[in-house]
Order: structure tokens, then sequence, then C-alpha cells
């Protein structure tokens, strides 16, 4: 294989994603806003909720409205990432302290 055509299929696999999302239609952000929503409550019942996941939904939620849905869903999976970043530092905390805990 040539130099020139490794690289072309090297750049054509990194632009499939972009290109991919740029395709993004309502349903797809409305999925994704929903699968980051979900794991955000749980963040809440478990009070750990972080001011940056509700930004970044508040961001995708205008890019929706302005018709932006690859935006939106691409804000909207960043979002669920924040909420799953929480949930997880809630759950390493629930066990951490008691290591902290004078013996």
């Amino acid at each position: 294989m040539t130099k020139r055509i490794a690289v072309t299929i090297l750049a054509a696999g990194l632009l499939l994603p972009v290109a991919a999302q740029a395709e993004a239609t309502q349903s797809d952000y409305q999925a994704a806003y929903d699968q980051a929503m979900a794991v955000h409550q749980k963040v809440v019942d478990v009070k750990n909720q972080w001011t940056t996941t509700l930004d970044v939904l508040d961001a995708a939620e205008q890019a929706a409205g302005a018709d932006d849905y690859a935006k939106a869903t691409n804000l909207a999976q960043r979002a669920q990432q924040l909420a799953e970043d929480a949930l997880e530092q809630a759950q390493e905390q629930k066990e951490n302290w008691k290591k902290a805990v004078i013996k």
C-alpha cells in the first residue's frame, strides 16, 4: 500500500465520526438528552450534582432549539459523560471517607 493511500484511509477513518455526527437528527438528540437526564437524575439522588452538567444540558437544549442537532447531540453526550463521572465520584467518596477516619 502506498503512503498516499494509507494517509487517505487514515484521514477517512478519522473523519467518519464527524460525518456521522453531522447527520444527527432531532430524535438522535432527544435520545442522547434522555440518556443524559437519566444518569443525571441518579446523581441528583445521591446528592453529587455538578453544575457543569446542568450548563452543558442547557447548552444542548439551546442548540436543539436552533435546530443544530449535531451540536445538541454532542453536548447531550458530553453531559451524560459528566453525569457518569459525578456518579463515579460519589461512589468513590462513599467508600474513601472510611479510610480517612482516625483509627
